[in-house]
């Protein structure tokens, strides 16, 4: 007798149509298959999504940084303005102190300052 004779009617595959046989495996290697690149593509998906999202994050990062030393820079080039033009003999600490142009209105400083002569106009050239 043939091993693979035994083998058969160990499994009792006899009982079964031949339909069932070959549908069954077909039918799983077909869900095995689909369920495989579903897995996959969600992955990729989710790794996409994650580069995605730190790219945003270092961007918005970098933006923020940008504008902070932009926002910062403005009092120190004023606080340097003052500096060179005190040592120059150009500011004159008595003169400004009785100039009404000395401390801007209130509503100017709330403005964003570009440069130092908008805010103080006594250092305009």
């Amino acid at each position: 007798m043939f091993p693979s004779r035994s083998l058969w009617n160990r499994l009792k595959l006899t009982n079964y149509s031949l339909s069932v046989v070959l549908l069954v495996p077909f039918v799983l290697l077909i869900t095995g298959t689909v369920g495989l690149v579903s897995y996959l593509s969600f992955r990729n998906g989710q790794k996409a999504v994650n580069d995605l999202s730190s790219q945003l994050r270092q961007e918005i990062l970098a933006r923020i940084d940008r504008e902070l030393q932009a926002y910062f820079s403005v009092p120190h080039n004023i606080n340097q303005l003052s500096t060179i033009a005190f040592l120059q003999g150009e500011l004159k600490m008595r003169a400004l102190l009785a100039s009404p142009d000395f401390f801007p209105p209130l509503d100017a400083t709330s403005e964003p300052i570009e440069g130092a002569p908008e805010f103080f106009p006594c250092f305009a050239m």
